[in-house]
């Protein structure tokens, strides 16, 4: 059995991908973005980034800390002002919310079907019977509706 098909294992992915609690500190966070520390201390001060005190109040980021701050560093690095590229790493974080929900919502395993890898979609409302499924090439991904028993 293929252990992403296992239900019980993406249930586990799923809660260590959004509930994870592996923290960096500040000295951490900087060498991964390229930042200095006074720029992410003075992001704090500014609410674009936020941290957890320790015991010893020393500063400790999550890993979506560190993909903001790669966020916002991109956009800096495009010409946006700091508020601007704050703002659009939250809209950014949004979409990423999108699609990382419609990736668990839908993802019912990995299939081979006509010798393509493929990725089963699960059913649609109108079509009982069928299963949709992505195939993807290195010309690009199509997607197709198969009958129920075709990636077994």
């Amino acid at each position: 059995m293929n252990i992403l098909n296992d239900p019980q294992f993406r249930e586990k992915f799923n809660h260590i991908a959004t509930q994870s609690d592996l923290k960096l500190g500040i000295g951490n966070l900087a060498e991964a973005s390229g930042l200095s520390q006074s720029q992410l201390r003075y992001w704090e001060q500014k609410g674009y980034i936020t941290s957890e005190s320790g015991p010893k109040k020393n500063r400790k980021y999550s890993y979506g800390i560190l993909i903001k701050v790669l966020v916002i560093k991109a956009y800096l690095e495009e010409g946006f002002t700091l508020a601007t590229a704050a703002k659009k790493a939250v809209a950014h974080k949004q979409m990423a919310n999108t699609l990382k929900q419609f990736v668990m919502d839908r993802f019912a395993g990995l299939s081979i079907v006509d010798d393509v890898p493929t990725i089963n979609l699960g059913p649609v409302a109108d079509h009982p019977d069928e299963t949709l499924y992505a195939f993807v090439t290195p010309k690009g991904t199509e997607l197709r509706l198969l009958p129920n028993d075709t990636g077994k």
